[in-house]
């Protein structure tokens, strides 16, 4: 994937699965975009360049759900 801007994390893990793992730093995004991220690397394109996430999910509840309290990143890890 051309242009990644993730916050100097380590590429993402590939397993011998087929599991994509990444970790982003949830204070300079969301989850929805660390999914979106995670897709387009899983389908090697551009994020701007995949069907947009909200025909999938609702990105506002993704992003709930990983919240512990509505104004912060839960804590530990989390997957999706």
């Amino acid at each position: 994937m051309i242009g990644s801007d993730r916050s100097g994390d380590d590429d993402p893990a590939f397993e011998d699965d087929g599991t994509i793992r990444a970790e982003f730093d949830w204070s300079s995004r969301t989850p929805s975009e660390g999914v979106i991220e995670t897709v387009a690397i899983a389908a090697d394109a551009e994020p701007t360049a995949i069907d947009p996430l909200y025909d999938s999910v609702d990105p506002d509840v993704l992003d709930a759900l990983v919240r512990s309290n509505g104004r912060g990143p839960k804590t530990g890890d989390v997957t999706v």
